[in-house]
């Protein structure tokens, strides 16, 4: 017996080829890793940021090393030179400037009695001059003084008027002048961010003015 034999067309087999690669190669392609896997994580930029935002920091460090030594220092310094404990001071002041091209703070301490004057050089401290003077603005000596109620008692006498004890104020000036003729005492104080003004008899005691301004 004859057996039909059928024969596969040609172009079946080229068709069956090409799909058989097309799905090699499509496989092959998907097992590639990513590209993105070859970038660098995010963590690794992290120290360089972290370098360059110290930089700042020993910038600021290193003036503030070199800088001056501070309005509270330079005072501080006078209080040293003078001898004279914080709280027998009635008023000081620093202020910063330049004097031949050096930066210097000039300070001022003021006691009852004596008026203090200090330059300090800015960054060193070493006091470059100091000199001190008689207090003009207090009586040397608080008593009473011939007829005169003296000093100490005028300012009781301004201090009851305004209803403040000592402790609550700060006494910028307590001394004896001559207003027309007449012996009086001059009482200035500070308190609560008001300024208080009398004048008080030196014989009498009597309040002959006074004044209560805003501390501006």
């Amino acid at each position: 017996m004859n057996r039909n034999k059928k024969k596969i067309p040609l172009w079946c087999l080229t068709v069956l080829l090409s799909c058989g690669l097309v799905f090699v190669l499509f496989g092959c392609a998907a097992e590639e890793p990513p590209a993105s896997a070859s970038t660098p994580p995010a963590s690794s930029a992290a120290p360089a940021a972290a370098a360059s935002s110290s930089q700042p920091a020993s910038s600021a460090a290193a003036q503030q090393a070199g800088g001056s030594i501070g309005f509270d220092a330079a005072i501080a310094i006078g209080l040293e030179q003078a001898g004279v404990a914080e709280s027998d001071v009635t008023f000081s002041n620093a202020h910063l400037e330049t004097e031949d091209g050096v930066q210097v703070y000039d300070v001022v301490i003021v006691t009852h009695d004596t008026v203090y004057k200090y330059t300090v050089h800015a960054t060193s401290g070493d006091v470059l001059e100091a000199e001190q003077e008689v207090n003009d603005n207090f009586e040397a000596t608080g008593g009473p003084q011939g007829d005169y109620i003296g000093v100490d008692a005028a300012l009781q006498i301004a201090l009851e008027h305004a209803g403040l004890n000592e402790s609550d104020v700060t006494v910028t000036k307590a001394r004896q002048d001559e207003d027309d003729g007449v012996i009086i005492y001059e009482i200035e104080f500070t308190s609560g961010g008001q300024d208080y003004d009398y004048d008080v008899d030196a014989t009498t005691g009597e309040i002959i003015k006074y004044e209560v301004d805003n501390d501006d």
